[in-house]
C-alpha cells in the first residue's frame, strides 16, 4: 500500500522532503552513528533511492510522488500513540517550565526560535490525573483551551474522558463510580516535570462536552481553581499544511506496541513526565477532521496539544497513533466546534462532580469532658515572634484554598478570630473535615518539664460540635487518637503553665485519627531529634503540623475522611549563621514520594522523611511564607547542582538537614 497515509513508506517520504533532517542523517550515518537495517525500507524502489541518498550530500526538498494520500482507515485503533521516524524526532524533557536543549542540529535553530512560544503552551498543558480509580493513576494529557465567565475549560480525548465519565446526551456527561460506589473524580497537574517534586493540581468540576463514539475524539473539562491558571492556548483559524513545523506537548508512558531499541533511544528510562515533541505535518487529510504527524508520541499522549513552531496557536487535538506509521490529530476547527456545544451547558445541563456528602448533623459528640469557652481566655497560643522579630518571626500557614473552609472561633483573637489559642500552641480546624488544618506549637527545650499525663480528652466548646470530632470514632476500632502537638512540646514555662500546656493537649481538635499500627516513635521523637541538633541556636524551635488531606480519602462511619499521611514543618535560628532555617517533614507509606525520593522506603510501612517544603505546600494548598526561602530543600538548591537529595529518610538527629 505505498500510498496508504498509515504505511511507512507515506512516513519514509515525508522523512525524504525534509533536506535538512536528510543532511543530518547522512552526516551520523558516514560516521556509524546511525545503522539502516534493511527491515524499515518498505519496498526494493525506496531501498534504492534510499541509497542514492545516502551517499551524496545536498541540500534542498527531495520531490517525490506528491500524489495525495487516499482518507484514514476506520476505526483506527483509540488509546494508541507512536514512534513513527526512528530518527530525527526528538522528545524533550520539561523542566521549570521549558524544555532541554536538543541535540538535533536540524531543530535547534527553529526551537531556540520558538522557545518563547513553546514555553507559554507548555504552561497550559497538564496530565490528567484520575482519583478513586483503584487501578489507575492518570490517563492522559490535556491543555487550557478557553475561559469562559472565569472558568477554565481543558480541552482532552473522550477516550481519556471514559475512565472517569460517561455520556448523558447532548454532548453532557457523568461520573462513574468505583466498585466501592464512591465518584471517579479527576484532576489535571499542571506540572509533573523531570525530576521536581512541584505540582499544581486542579480538580475538574465536571465534563463540559463528550464526543459521540463517531465523532472526532474530544472532550472538555471545566475546572474548579481557587488559584489563577494561565490564559488559553489559542486555537489556529487557518488550515495546517504539508510539511508545517509543529510540536506535541504531553505526557508519553512506557508503551510495549513500540519497539524497546526505539524507545531506549528517545526516552532512556524516562517516562510519565511532560515532555516537548517537534515533528511535521505528514497529510493534512483535506476534508477530513484529522491531520497526519510525525512527532513522536507514547501512551499517555492522548490529548496532547499539537501547536505550531511559528505561532504557539494550538492546530489540532492528538487522539490516536501506529508505530512506525502515524500519528493523528483533530484539526483546530472541529476543537471549536465543540466548544460552541460546550458553552451553553456552563452554568446548566452537565452533571457536576458530587462530593462526598457532608457529614450528618451532631448535637453533642461524645467526650470525658468539655471546657467552657472562656476558660481559654489566659492563653498565650502560639508565637510568631517566638525565634525573634524581622526576618526570624515565622508566620502561621497561609490558608489558601481552605481559607473559606476554617471553622469560626468563639471568642477568638483579634487578628486571627478562626485561630484557637492553647497555652504555647494554637490550632486552625477545618469545618468540612471537622480535623485541625494545623497545630502550630513553641517549644523552649531550656524550660521543659515532665507532667504526668492526662488521658481525658475534651471537646472545646469554642468550636461547634459539628465542626470537631469526639471519642465516636475511635470506639470499637484500631484508630488512636493521634496527637498533632505533640504533648510534650509545649509543657515548659512555671509549673502551673507546663500543667495547663499538658491538658490543653488533650482536646479533640488536637487529634487527628491514625492507625494503631501507624510507626509514630520517630515521629514523636522527631522534635527530640531537632533539639539534640547542633545546629540549633538557644534550644527553641517553632513546629507547625498537621494532615495532609485529599479529596479521595476515605470516608468512615460517614464522620470522617481518614488522613493517610501527615506533615510537619520546623523553623529554628541557625546557631552557625544567626539565620532563620526550616526543614519540613512527612509521616507517609511512600505515596507522596514514590517515584522522587532517592531514599529507600519499604512501601506499606510508615516512614518518616525530611523533604521540601515546597511539596507539603503542593500536597496541603497551605503557604509557609518565609519558609519555603530558608529551606536546605528548596528545589533551587537542587537545580543549582549542590547534589541534595531531594527526600532524606529520618531515623536519628544525624539525618537532619538545616
Amino acid at each position: 500500500m505505498p500510498n496508504d497515509p498509515l504505511s511507512f513508506g507515506a512516513q519514509y517520504r515525508s522523512l525524504l522532503a525534509d533536506g535538512e533532517l536528510l543532511d543530518e542523517i547522512r552526516e551520523r550515518a558516514a560516521y556509524g552513528a546511525i545503522a539502516l537495517p534493511a527491515a524499515e525500507r518498505p519496498d526494493e524502489a525506496t531501498i534504492e533511492r534510499s541509497i542514492r541518498l545516502l551517499a551524496p550530500r545536498r541540500r534542498g526538498a527531495i520531490a517525490l510522488d506528491p500524489r495525495p494520500l487516499p482518507p484514514m482507515p476506520e476505526p483506527v485503533t483509540a488509546r494508541e500513540e507512536a514512534i513513527v521516524l526512528r530518527w530525527g524526532r526528538p522528545s524533550l524533557l520539561i523542566r521549570n517550565g521549558t524544555f532541554e536543549q536538543v541535540d538535533s542540529p536540524s531543530w535547534r535553530v527553529a526551537l531556540e526560535a520558538a522557545r518563547t512560544r513553546i514555553e507559554q503552551a507548555v504552561a497550559r498543558v497538564g496530565r490528567v490525573e484520575l482519583l478513586d480509580h483503584l487501578t489507575m493513576e492518570w490517563a492522559g494529557t490535556g491543555w487550557i483551551v478557553d475561559q469562559v465567565d472565569g472558568r477554565t475549560i481543558v480541552a482532552t480525548n473522550r477516550h481519556v474522558a471514559e475512565f472517569f465519565a460517561n455520556a448523558q446526551g447532548a454532548g453532557a456527561a457523568q461520573f462513574l463510580r468505583n466498585v466501592l460506589g464512591r465518584p471517579i473524580g479527576a484532576q489535571v497537574d499542571f506540572r509533573e516535570e523531570y525530576d521536581l517534586p512541584l505540582v499544581l493540581e486542579v480538580r475538574v468540576e465536571r465534563v463540559l462536552y463528550l464526543a459521540g463514539p463517531d465523532e472526532p475524539d474530544i472532550a472538555l473539562l471545566e475546572l474548579r481553581s481557587d488559584v489563577a491558571l494561565p490564559d488559553p492556548i489559542e486555537l489556529a483559524s487557518a488550515e495546517v499544511q504539508d510539511r508545517q513545523p509543529i510540536g506535541v506537548i504531553g505526557y508519553p508512558a512506557h508503551d510495549s506496541r513500540n519497539g524497546q531499541s526505539d524507545m531506549e533511544r528517545y526516552f532512556g528510562e524516562i517516562f510519565d513526565v511532560k515532555r516537548f515533541a517537534p515533528g511535521k505535518v505528514s497529510f493534512r487529510a483535506d476534508g477530513e477532521h484529522y491531520f497526519v504527524h510525525d512527532c513522536t508520541t507514547l501512551g499517555g499522549n492522548s490529548g496532547s496539544a499539537v501547536i505550531d513552531l511559528d505561532s504557539g496557536k494550538a492546530v489540532g487535538l492528538h487522539f490516536a497513533g501506529i508505530y512506525l506509521q502515524g500519528n493523528f490529530a483533530v484539526k483546530a476547527g472541529w476543537i471549536r466546534q465543540a466548544l460552541s456545544h460546550a458553552r451553553p451547558l456552563i452554568g446548566a445541563g452537565a452533571a457536576p462532580i458530587q462530593p462526598p456528602p457532608p457529614p450528618p448533623p451532631v448535637v453533642r459528640v461524645e467526650a470525658d469532658g468539655r471546657s467552657k469557652a472562656d476558660s481559654f481566655d489566659d492563653r498565650d497560643g502560639y508565637r510568631e515572634d517566638f525565634l525573634g522579630d524581622g526576618d526570624r518571626r515565622v508566620p502561621l500557614p497561609q490558608l489558601g484554598r481552605w481559607a473559606d473552609d476554617v471553622a469560626p472561633v468563639a471568642g477568638g483573637a483579634a487578628g486571627s478570630p478562626q485561630v484557637a489559642r492553647y497555652r504555647h500552641f494554637s490550632v486552625a480546624v477545618s469545618r468540612s473535615r471537622r480535623q485541625a488544618l494545623y497545630a502550630a506549637v513553641n517549644i523552649d527545650g531550656t524550660q521543659l518539664r515532665r507532667v504526668p499525663r492526662s488521658d481525658r480528652w475534651l471537646i472545646d466548646e469554642r468550636f461547634a460540635d459539628a465542626h470537631q470530632l469526639g471519642n465516636e470514632i475511635y470506639r470499637n476500632n484500631d484508630l488512636d487518637r493521634g496527637h498533632l502537638v505533640r504533648r510534650l512540646d509545649p509543657v515548659w514555662g512555671s509549673a502551673a503553665e507546663a500543667a495547663q500546656a499538658n491538658a490543653d493537649t488533650f482536646h479533640y481538635v488536637n487529634s487527628a485519627p491514625q492507625h494503631k499500627h501507624l510507626n509514630q516513635r520517630e515521629w514523636n521523637d522527631l522534635e527530640d531529634y531537632i533539639l539534640d541538633s547542633t545546629e540549633i541556636h538557644d534550644l527553641r524551635v517553632s513546629v507547625i503540623t498537621g494532615p495532609v488531606m485529599r479529596e479521595e480519602d476515605r470516608s468512615y462511619r460517614d464522620l470522617v475522611r481518614l488522613p493517610r499521611e501527615f506533615w510537619k514543618v520546623a523553623a529554628l535560628v541557625n546557631a552557625q549563621t544567626g539565620r532563620l532555617a526550616s526543614a519540613g517533614y512527612i509521616l507517609s507509606q511512600g505515596d507522596m514520594i514514590q517515584g522522587i525520593t532517592e531514599a529507600a522506603f519499604v512501601f506499606g510501612e510508615f516512614r518518616t522523611y525530611q523533604v521540601p517544603i515546597a511539596l507539603i505546600e503542593a500536597a496541603t494548598g497551605l503557604s509557609f511564607g518565609p519558609l519555603g526561602a530558608v529551606d536546605p530543600l528548596r528545589p533551587s538548591e537542587t537545580l543549582e547542582g549542590t547534589r541534595r537529595p531531594r527526600v532524606v529518610r529520618i531515623e536519628n538527629a544525624t539525618d537532619l538537614v538545616f
